[in-house]
């Protein structure tokens, strides 16, 4: 604006600093492996070649995961590399059944008279405990040793 010579500046706009959505991705012989769900469909259209429908989750090489990862920015989530694994996996008796669990896993294994979940995100595991999944140190089980199946079998 400008007033008898006097030039004045205009307030800055203000800026708004958006956190991304972590989505915790699984890190698998050079394969990642996350489980989201999108609202956006522009999101998923740029994502559905890494879509596995078998496993109601993605599956990324290595080689794709800054192509995905700039994908996921655009929208403002960005992957995060679990660290460790462990904290994500429950255990189950087989015979029990709960749909709440299965939906937030991503992938899960059997082993004697037990499933062993690992669950997609923190909340998923904690959700899972209420639902009656317990923590594999609480039962004679190593998961240590566990080969996770990512192949969508």
């Amino acid at each position: 604006m400008q007033d008898k010579g006097i030039i004045t500046a205009y307030p800055a706009m203000p800026t708004f600093d958006i956190e991304n959505k972590e989505i915790t991705a699984f890190e698998f012989n050079q394969t990642y492996l996350f489980k989201q769900s999108f609202d956006e469909d522009g999101i998923f259209q740029q994502l559905g070649k890494y879509y596995n429908s078998n496993k109601y989750g993605f599956k990324v090489q290595e080689e794709k995961l800054s192509k995905v990862n700039q994908i996921l920015n655009n929208f403002f989530y960005e992957l995060e590399d679990a660290d460790q694994l462990q904290k994500y996996c429950l255990v189950q008796n087989k015979k029990a059944y709960s749909s709440d669990i299965l939906r937030n896993l991503v992938t899960h294994q059997r082993r004697w008279c037990y499933d062993i979940f690992l669950m997609k995100d923190e909340i998923s595991v904690r959700q899972a405990i209420e639902k009656g999944a317990t923590p594999p140190e609480k039962r004679v089980l190593n998961t240590g040793s566990i080969q996770w199946k990512i192949d969508g079998s």
